[in-house]
C-alpha cells in the first residue's frame, strides 16, 4: 500500500512504542505514508471507499454489497432502548460511545496533523472517561484511561489461560486496523515454541486462511493456543467471512484442528 523504501526508513529508525507514540520526526515520516497510501478503508483495506466514507455514508457504493455508512447504522441501531436491554449494554458498559469526526477534514477524512497520523479517536460522551480517551489529552480528568492502564501487559495472563482452556488469536488478513502481522508478532511474544507450523485450512476445499499452533508447557488436556487468519475478512471478521468463522469456531468448540488440505485438493 506504500513504498518498500517508506517503509524501511519507518522500521529501521522507529521501534513499535515510539510508532505509538510518535516524535516529530517519526509522525512526519507516518504522514508520508499516509500520503502515499491515499485514503483507503481500514477496517477492509480492499473495500472500495475511505474511512471518512465508512463513517459518515458519504459513498456511492463499497462494491462489496454492504451499504455505505453501516458503522454509523449500528450505532444508532445499539442506541435503542430495546436492544441495548436485550444485550445487557447498560448493566456490562453503562457508557454511551460515538466516533469522533471533529478532527476530520470533511472533504478527505484525513486525520488533524496535531493528533495521530492515522486512526479515529473514541469519545466517551457519558461516565468517568468522558471526553479524549487518549491519556495525553487531559489525563488528569480520565484517571481510566491512564498510560499504565492501556499499556498492561496481557501475555502472562494469556500464557496462563492457555493452560487450562483451548485459546484462538484470529485475524482477517485485509484488516489494516489489527492487521495479521501485530497479531502474530503478539503471539510470538508468548515465548512459546511452535507444536505446529503455519499450514493452510479450509472451508469447503478452498484455503479459508493460515494456522500456526503452539505447544504451551503442563497444558491441560485440549487446551493450548492458535494463531488463526482468516483470508479476504476485515476487522468484523464474521461479517466479510460468515462460513470461515463458523468452521473457526466449531473446532475451537469441538478440541479439534482446523480442517486441513488434502492431498486430492492439489498443491498449493
Amino acid at each position: 500500500m506504500f513504498s518498500e523504501e517508506l517503509y524501511r526508513r519507518i522500521r529501521d529508525n522507529y521501534t513499535d512504542d515510539e510508532l505509538d507514540f510518535p516524535d516529530e520526526e517519526c509522525a512526519a515520516l507516518l504522514r508520508e505514508m499516509r500520503d502515499e497510501m491515499g485514503p483507503f478503508y481500514s477496517y477492509n483495506i480492499y473495500e472500495l471507499r475511505n474511512d471518512h466514507e465508512a463513517m459518515t455514508g458519504n459513498s456511492n457504493g463499497t462494491g462489496t454489497g454492504y451499504p455505505a455508512g453501516y458503522e454509523a447504522a449500528f450505532a444508532e441501531w445499539v442506541d435503542q432502548v430495546a436492544v441495548r436491554k436485550a444485550l445487557n449494554i447498560d448493566e456490562i458498559y453503562p457508557k454511551d460511545w460515538a466516533w469522533d469526526e471533529s478532527r476530520m477534514d470533511p472533504a478527505t477524512g484525513d486525520e488533524a496533523a496535531e493528533w495521530y497520523p492515522f486512526g479515529h479517536e473514541i469519545w466517551l460522551r457519558d461516565g468517568p472517561d468522558k471526553g479524549h480517551a487518549d491519556p495525553r489529552h487531559n489525563p488528569q480528568d480520565h484517571p481510566h484511561w491512564d498510560a499504565a492502564q492501556r499499556a498492561v501487559d496481557m501475555r502472562p495472563l494469556y500464557r496462563e489461560l492457555a493452560q487450562r482452556l483451548r485459546v484462538v488469536i484470529y485475524s482477517g488478513d485485509v484488516d489494516a486496523q489489527v492487521p495479521p502481522p501485530g497479531s502474530e508478532r503478539w503471539v510470538r511474544g508468548l515465548g512459546l515454541a511452535e507444536e505446529e507450523r503455519w499450514r493452510p485450512w479450509v472451508v469447503g476445499g478452498v484455503v479459508a486462511g493460515g494456522v500456526t499452533a503452539y505447544d504451551v508447557p503442563d497444558a491441560v488436556d485440549g487446551a493450548g493456543i492458535s494463531f488463526v487468519t482468516l483470508r479476504g475478512a476485515g476487522h468484523g471478521v464474521p461479517q466479510h467471512r460468515p462460513q470461515a468463522t463458523l468452521a473457526m469456531l466449531g473446532a475451537m468448540v469441538a478440541g479439534e484442528p482446523l480442517p486441513r488440505l488434502l492431498p486430492s485438493q492439489g498443491r498449493l
